[in-house]
């Protein structure tokens, strides 16, 4: 038998260590350096303090104009209808439809005054939406809309829910079931509160630098003949108010979300009135 060399398994050089141990290194380095890239796209949209979205549905005689401007003015990323941040000409942001071409991947905040299936193109399953509810009472949100629409109120109408109906256009438009589904979470608030409103957000978005805030305000129109309360006959017959409300809850979506939101854990403000109270 031939005397051979004992077999022993082959051992790197020592050489080859070392580029061995140079490429891990290489490797987890990039490796961290595309994890941070990642992590820096997925944050970039603004500082951001959360990867939600958040939505106004900006409901006909719910102080929504008044709110879009507020936001514009002091918050970062603010897109809507009746103000952008450092944009606030309403006249202006139509003239030249800037929502309509607004790329909505660019906002932090959006309110829209648009039919429901606005809130369909942003529904996405990556990014969750809270989409903003002002409420109103309901008899007197509908004695707004009456007036707004140079219209009377008749209470002593024959059909007192087909009068009510005539007047439910911006509800319905606004307002649908379709809102009622998955990454759309839904919240509400009083729309009395508009100041409080603006800076709970305060938390969720980035604030517009200072010497930046516009001191543009809009031109308020005095209507030639306002909402007189007192006039309004509703008022004196409890009875007619209590069921023209009682239907109005029964019969629209809007209501019915509104009278079932404020006052609970789903009520943006409602610890902050708590605690004021």
């Amino acid at each position: 038998m031939e005397n051979l060399p004992r077999w022993r398994p082959s051992r790197p050089k020592r050489w080859m260590f070392c580029i061995s141990l140079l490429s891990c290194t290489m490797i987890l380095y990039i490796g961290n350096q595309n994890t941070n890239i990642r992590r820096h796209l997925t944050t970039s949209r603004s500082s951001t303090k959360n990867k939600v979205r958040y939505g106004h549905l900006h409901m006909a005689k719910t102080a929504g104009t008044a709110l879009n401007q507020a936001m514009a003015k002091l918050y970062k990323n603010v897109c809507g209808n009746k103000g952008f941040t450092f944009k606030t000409d309403f006249q202006l942001i139509q003239r030249r439809e800037l929502f309509k071409d607004v790329n909505y991947e660019d906002c932090d905040w959006i309110s829209s005054e648009k039919p429901a299936s606005f809130w369909d193109a942003l529904v996405d399953p990556q990014q969750a939406v809270e989409l903003h509810v002002p409420c109103r009472d309901p008899v007197h949100h509908l004695m707004a809309i009456v007036k707004y629409e140079d219209e009377v109120f008749d209470c002593d109408a024959a059909n007192m829910k087909r009068q009510v109906d005539r007047f439910m256009t911006y509800v319905v438009n606004r307002f649908h079931p379709r809102l009622y589904r998955r990454n759309l979470d839904m919240k509400c608030f009083d729309y009395h509160e508009v100041p409080q409103y603006v800076d709970y957000m305060s938390q969720y978005l980035d604030a517009v630098p200072k010497h930046r805030i516009i001191d543009y305000v809009r031109p308020m129109s005095v209507p030639a003949n306002p909402r007189r309360v007192d006039d309004e006959c509703i008022w004196k017959d409890k009875e007619l108010v209590k069921s023209v409300e009682e239907y109005m809850i029964s019969k629209y979506h809007y209501y019915d979300f509104c009278s079932k939101c404020i006052g609970t854990d789903r009520d943006l403000l409602a610890s902050i009135e708590t605690d004021l109270g």
